[in-house]
């Protein structure tokens, strides 16, 4: 009986990521294969030429995209989302193959200006920048990223860690707010 249960989850995952395939593709965007896809996934913007996922993809469930028209979001293959992800794109975000990203993480190439005291932070507009992250990346439980990261190959990011405006080596684990390099796994 387990099996038989399985199963049937198993399909709708991909039930479900055969409806983001066709909206993605519809919208003129690009999704390589049909993603596994868990439940109340959010799209904030429809879909569009910016936004790429690749083949052999795994969306978890709660994750949100927020895309609107102007900004690029690629996702490359085999790239596993796990459930309460918040990706908000203003510009530009890659995520490179083979990436894990586990829940709660934050993802986030902008943030609001809010220097001016006698204007309201909301009228300050944004600070934008771009985050990428190359191939075999690990990003822990409710790591953020903000504005202006770059993630060389093979980096883990630990658990509840924040990066901004920082390059990472290649190979290496960070681990703190703000995050710092705490050994080489080469």
């Amino acid at each position: 009986m387990y099996h038989f249960f399985k199963i049937l989850f198993r399909l709708m995952d991909y039930t479900r990521g055969f409806y983001v395939f066709l909206l993605i593709n519809a919208c003129g965007g690009k999704c390589s294969s049909i993603p596994k896809v868990g439940k109340k996934v959010v799209f904030k913007y429809p879909p569009h030429k910016g936004f790429s996922i690749g083949k052999n993809c795994e969306i978890g469930s709660f994750v949100q995209f927020d895309v609107p028209l102007h900004s690029k979001l690629q996702i490359g293959d085999r790239v596993k989302l796990t459930n309460m992800i918040n990706i908000s794109v203003s510009n530009d975000v890659s995520i490179g193959n083979n990436v894990l990203i586990a829940e709660g993480v934050s993802i986030r190439d902008s943030q609001h200006n809010f220097m001016e005291s006698m204007t309201n932070i909301n009228s300050q507009g944004l600070e934008v920048g771009s985050i990428h992250i190359a191939d075999d990346v690990w990003l822990g439980k409710n790591s953020m990223l903000l504005l202006n990261v770059n993630i060389h190959k093979g980096c883990i990011l630990g658990a509840n860690s924040l990066l901004k405006n920082k390059t990472t080596e290649e190979y290496a684990v960070y681990i703190g707010s703000p995050a710092k390099k705490i050994k080489s796994r080469i």
